[in-house]
């Protein structure tokens, strides 16, 4: 693609320059502590983007936090790359996207942010479509929804998604979800600190929940047997996330959690030996079941068999067997 947007490098004094445009910014939701560091220890090493306009002030392009670290240490100018009045605004979006993607490793809310921008520029052509797949974003229209939905998503969720407390499929799940009970899942999610995949099975199971019982999900979340879980200074966060995930299945799964639970009361009753384990059909659907027996030798196997025969009662294994309504 042609480059149109011709840049010199010049001093640049900060009173040419409109500090309240952030036509250009990509925020990053998250602590610059890292950036501030190494100004103090080396200086500004990569110099800030500007564009020139004809009619205003220059407005920033790259280098917010840069050039406002270097006005609060009392510097009146710095050393910028200047793109020209009239520069074309497709082509220095572009390089600015490309620098802010191989600059450091993005995190998802700037990610979801330049996604949006590039739906803005869906006219760049081959450019366009090799951001995104740089990026790992897929061109289907939707999908491309989805990522401009987060960028204008709540602040709460960019900065969960920013600081890596939420992955990247757990976000785009609650975007349906109203603003209370969404901040609400956050607060639990970043007590429980679990994985990726737990993310996705605790904000499906919720939503589950509040389809069956025709509930809002902030009254799902507002169940006081979670706040129990979370709150528990006792527990550590992996005991909180399995104690959590056990309740949602009660919880989205009753009949079949209490049918569970009376197997294993009857199971219990048959006597059978330690080495033998009666194993129920998937979901106690069909009659198919199963007699799981541990053994080193012919000659234990044979015991163990005998043992199961004269300890089992078959009114107690029917009764066992029996289906339930």
């Amino acid at each position: 693609m042609p480059r149109s947007a011709e840049f010199t490098i010049a001093s640049t004094g900060f009173d040419e320059l409109d500090w309240e445009d952030g036509s250009f910014a990509v925020l990053p939701y998250s602590g610059s502590e890292h950036l501030e560091e190494s100004l103090e220890r080396f200086g500004m090493m990569h110099p800030p983007w500007i564009l020139r306009r004809t009619d205003a002030k220059a407005v920033i392009v790259d280098g917010f936090k840069r050039l406002r670290w270097l006005r609060s240490r009392g510097y009146e100018k710095a050393t910028c790359v200047v793109f020209a009045a009239g520069s074309e605004g497709t082509d220095v979006w572009l390089r600015r996207i490309e620098g802010k993607m191989f600059e450091s490793p993005l995190n998802l809310a700037e990610k979801a942010q330049i996604v949006a921008r590039l739906a803005e520029l869906s006219d760049a052509g081959g450019t366009w479509r090799l951001l995104l797949s740089r990026l790992g974003v897929s061109q289907r229209p939707d999908s491309i929804a989805k990522w401009v939905r987060l960028a204008a998503c709540g602040t709460a969720l960019l900065e969960a998604a920013a600081a890596g407390e939420i992955c990247e499929r757990a976000a785009m799940e609650l975007l349906d979800w109203e603003e209370r009970a969404r901040e609400r899942i956050l607060v639990i999610l970043r007590e429980l600190r679990c994985s990726a995949s737990i993310q996705v099975e605790v904000i499906e199971r919720v939503g589950e929940i509040a389809l069956r019982d025709g509930k809002t999900l902030t009254a799902v979340l507002d169940d006081p047997d979670w706040e129990a879980i979370v709150r528990d200074n006792g527990r550590n966060h992996r005991e909180k996330t399995r104690d959590l995930r056990d309740l949602l299945y009660r919880r989205r799964f009753p009949r079949l959690t209490a049918r569970t639970e009376l197997f294993r009361e009857q199971a219990g009753r048959l006597r059978l030996p330690g080495a033998a384990r009666l194993i129920p059909p998937p979901s106690f659907e069909g009659d198919q079941w199963q007699l799981e027996i541990s053994f080193s030798s012919a000659s234990e196997l044979m015991t163990l068999l005998e043992e199961v025969r004269s300890r089992t009662e078959p009114e107690s294994l029917s009764e066992v067997m029996a289906p339930r309504s």
